[in-house]
């Protein structure tokens, strides 16, 4: 599974692949409790010393033989690589199907049914978060206008046109296991839509057809950066921000009865709380902030929709969790919920001279930092922890020594194997 992760003006931003709420999740009493009773104004430059204080210890797993094969990497069989050759752009024009690989299989397997007519090609592979369907846009090459979003099954058994898209300013996105949100402008003109034009506009069920028009999103509440998309039993919700430096404001917009509220009020109007420093990750009906600082992270995990709605300051809300000082700098790279687990990295602070950067796995709730003794590439096109949390696998292009391909990691033992001439689209399942 992808943490599905798309930077917004350096907010790393993962709706992940589960998008629909099933419940409101208890915060664990390991992060700062958020009460009922914590309802006062927060200040309007909230303070950015969190009560709640934690030394975190460090640890090895660094085996010395730790290459492996596939098979023997320890992957369950149920779950699955979603690949494209390495010539392939992820995101861009293929004629070329996608190819599935696993712990069972010892060769990559083509879904040829899936490969595009003479004249067509494939574009925007997406996984739902069951792991069982792909969707993709289908373009004739001599007509741009004329596109189809299509779904196919995992292994390609079926396939199915979901609608037509008679522009090309528009996408798609899996809400749920058996939705897909339809993201871009209502209306196109003669140029290219701004960036902040492109919104929810509808819902499809690709498996029954039925369609859910949006209605447009406030007008005041335009020049956004578009967050994430999500829905639980009692309506649909769109999450975004105003402001990179400080954040100005967080809303969130429910169509059911078409109010915009303020949230996540604890970040906002602080110059120490940017768009270069906050991750915002969301996932199986729950919320994670982690915010970079010079001794560490501050983090609140596993908030509810109820949570983030609450006013409170900064110091109540977010966790302070001190990092050996040998390791600092840290960025945050994913997000494995399921294990408790950041992934981190060393900070690429040389642009002209990238390197190799350090690789760390943060156990939040042991508050242990795990050093794996090993380096990722700077030039990743993509970081994709597997929906267990304990696998981790890195594609990117050539780098040095390492090869272009992908590099997938066994989080709980420090052994990896290699799948060099690969791109990763994402984990699917059996």
């Amino acid at each position: 599974m992808k943490i599905r992760i798309f930077p917004i003006l350096g907010i790393l931003i993962s709706a992940c692949s589960v998008l629909s709420v099933q419940g409101s999740p208890t915060i664990e009493a390991t992060n700062t409790t958020i009460s009922s009773s914590l309802t006062s104004q927060p200040s309007a430059i909230p303070s950015l010393i969190p009560t709640n204080v934690t030394i975190v210890q460090r640890s090895s797993l660094c085996p010395s033989e730790r290459m492996t094969t596939l098979d023997n990497l320890g992957l369950s069989p149920r779950l699955i690589l979603v690949l494209l050759p390495l010539d392939a752009e992820i995101g861009g024009d293929t004629q070329i199907p996608y190819l599935l690989m696993g712990s069972v299989s010892s060769e990559p397997a083509s879904i040829t049914s899936v490969t595009p007519p003479q004249g067509w090609v494939n574009r925007a592979y997406t996984i739902s978060p069951d792991g069982h369907w792909v969707s993709y846009i289908r373009w004739e090459k001599s007509n741009m206008q004329n596109r189809k979003l299509l779904v196919s099954s995992l292994g390609g058994e079926k396939q199915f046109s979901v609608m037509e898209f008679t522009d090309i300013f528009r996408y798609s996105r899996w809400l749920s296991n058996n939705k897909l949100v339809i993201m871009g402008v209502p209306d196109i003109g003669d140029t290219k839509p701004s960036w902040y034009e492109y919104a929810p506009i509808e819902i499809i069920d690709p498996f029954t057809l039925a369609e859910q028009p949006l209605e447009s999103l406030p007008d005041e509440d335009i020049l956004r950066d578009q967050l994430f998309i999500f829905s639980d039993s009692q309506s649909l919700y769109d999450l975004y921000s105003f402001g990179h430096s400080p954040f100005e404001k967080f809303v969130l917009y429910v169509y059911a009865n078409k109010v915009s509220q303020p949230v996540f009020q604890w970040l906002t109007n602080s110059d120490g709380v940017n768009s270069i420093n906050t991750r915002l990750f969301y996932q199986d009906n729950a919320f994670s902030i982690v915010v970079t600082q010079p001794y560490g992270l501050d983090i609140s995990s596993d908030l509810s929709l109820e949570a983030i709605k609450l006013q409170m300051d900064y110091a109540q809300a977010m966790e302070r969790l001190e990092l050996p000082k040998e390791l600092l700098p840290l960025t945050v790279q994913a997000w494995a919920p399921k294990t408790n687990s950041l992934l981190l990295s060393e900070v690429n602070s040389d642009i002209d001279n990238p390197r190799p950067l350090k690789f760390y796995n943060l156990d939040y709730k042991q508050k242990v930092i795990k050093d794996y003794c090993f380096e990722i590439p700077t030039n990743l096109d993509g970081i994709y922890p597997s929906p267990d949390g304990h696998f981790i696998s890195f594609s990117f292009r050539d780098s040095g020594p390492l090869k272009g391909g992908i590099t997938v990691l066994n989080l709980d033992t420090g052994f990896m194997s290699v799948l060099e001439n690969y791109h990763m689209i994402g984990w699917g399942q059996n």
